[in-house]
């Protein structure tokens, strides 16, 4: 992840040149990372990552999920456009349950607190008309629902993402993703990180497409 790891260190480095002095207990946003510094024993300060269960000293998942991010993104040939970590997804009240087809898209933001993310099932009896049906969720809710929707969440307003999940196993779903920009279908480049996603979901348990 030598991209990611530059993008921390270019905030802080930036930051410092720029005469901003970080302290202990200071909030950052980086990407899609939402970090606190901490001051261990020697005065150093700690980066940490908020995670479901708190501020976690290993920022590794927080780093390779925004690694995920930059990837799908840069597979279609976008740059990633990560949404503040606190912000929310519109979300249909049936995206927990293991299904096989999830759709998505993304939007302009009409609330800053909202992320622009619009995610639903693929069950055609649910009615996506009723606004009863749907909730707004954290992004830290989603990916402890459906953890690999969260690597389409680096894609700009315009983008749509069809989801077929191929199998599920040991509580990880491995997955198809379709990318339209402006409705238009956008194929990943073929060495490219979606693309192999893709191609191994496919392999392991083939499916329409």
């Amino acid at each position: 992840m030598p991209d990611i790891e530059r993008m921390v260190l270019r905030y802080f480095e930036e930051g410092v040149a720029a005469g901003t002095t970080f302290e202990p207990g200071q909030t950052v946003v980086i990407g899609s990372l939402l970090g606190r510094l901490h001051a261990d024993g020697d005065g150093t300060l700690v980066l940490r990552a908020l995670e479901a269960d708190g501020w976690a000293e290993d920022i590794g998942p927080g780093l390779m999920r925004m690694w995920r991010q930059l990837e799908v993104a840069r597979s279609v040939g976008l740059l990633p456009d990560f949404s503040h970590p606190a912000t929310t997804v519109l979300v249909c009240n049936r995206v927990d349950r293991d299904l096989e087809l999830y759709f998505m898209q993304r939007n302009e933001r009409q609330q800053p607190q909202e992320s622009g993310w619009y995610i639903v099932c693929g069950e055609e009896d649910h009615d996506h008309e009723d606004a009863s049906q749907f909730e707004f969720r954290s992004r830290a809710a989603i990916i402890a629902s459906q953890p690999f929707l969260d690597e389409f969440l680096g894609l700009p307003p315009g983008a749509d993402v069809i989801v077929q999940v191929a199998r599920r196993e040991a509580g990880e779903a491995h997955c198809v993703g379709q990318v339209f920009v402006e409705g238009e279908p956008r194929e990943p480049e073929p060495d490219s990180y979606l693309a192999a996603r893709n191609r191994a979901a496919m392999e392991e348990s083939p499916i329409d497409r």
